[in-house]
């Protein structure tokens, strides 16, 4: 869906509650993308930041994975 450009006269050949309806029908496409963001993003996001904080035996390290080291002395004089 595309938004018409500004002083576009598209909706110039609709009556009123036409151009209501129109409008409560992307009123409503407008909700469903919300609450679709919502539900599946930041209910996703907020639950990633708790288990950050706390983490379970799932969360641990294993064998195999992958772990940035920070080390102090520069990386010629750093013994491999």
């Amino acid at each position: 869906m595309q938004i018409p450009p500004i002083g576009s006269k598209i909706y110039s050949n609709l009556s009123q509650p036409k151009l209501i309806q129109r409008y409560k029908d992307m009123q409503s496409h407008v909700n469903a993308v919300w609450n679709a963001w919502y539900s599946q993003y930041l209910l996703t996001l907020r639950s990633f930041h708790q288990n950050l904080f706390e983490p379970n035996q799932a969360d641990s390290l294993r064998v195999g994975d992958a772990v940035l080291l920070k080390n102090p002395t520069p990386s010629e004089t750093c013994a491999l």
